[in-house]
Formats: C-alpha cells, structure tokens, sequence
C-alpha cells in the first residue's frame, strides 16, 4: 500500500510540477483504474489458460523465424505477437473488465 501511495504522489507531484490540474474522475472510471493496474492471482484455470496462450505464441513465433527473412518487419511481427499474447492474457487476469 505504501508503494501505491508513493506511485500516486508521484504523478500528482508530476501534474504539479508541469501546471496541470488533473482531471477528476468518476468513481467507474476510478474503478476500472484500479482494477486494471492491480494484481489478480490466478485463479481457477487461468493457469492453463496462459499457458495455452503462450504456447500458441511460441508457436507461431517460430513459424515466422524458420520462413521470414531477418528483417525489421519479422522483428516487428515478433513483437506483435508478444503484444497479442500479453494482451490475451491481460483479458484472462482482469476477467475481460480491462481499459475499456
């Protein structure tokens, strides 16, 4: 909890610090922000459910290195398919209630 206080100070004192007022924000919105950077242990079969993800990723992944010429463009589909992994299993953790 100290931690969180501290990361709140900060950005107040950030917002401060270049003349900013902060925006205030309704209690859903204040809800979802909370929610969506908090921790959420696993639960349930969320565990095999990441792992599936992952797999499939890694899979993929590489497809692409054994057929893709190194280049920026493989780079960058790698990294895309780090986001759509990330992302797919942020949707799993936050229970499909994430940044909307």
């Amino acid at each position: 909890m100290a931690q969180l206080t501290q990361a709140t100070n900060a950005a107040s004192g950030i917002l401060e610090a270049a003349d900013i007022a902060p925006v205030p924000l309704d209690p859903d919105t204040r809800a979802m922000v909370d929610h969506a950077f908090s921790y959420h242990k696993p639960e349930g079969d969320q565990s095999n459910r990441y792992v599936a993800i992952r797999e499939a990723g890694k899979a993929f992944a590489e497809v692409l290195l054994s057929v893709c010429p190194s280049s920026a463009d493989r780079t960058a589909a790698l990294r895309q398919i780090q986001d759509a992994v990330m992302t797919a299993n942020r949707s799993i953790a936050l229970g499909g209630k994430g940044m909307r």
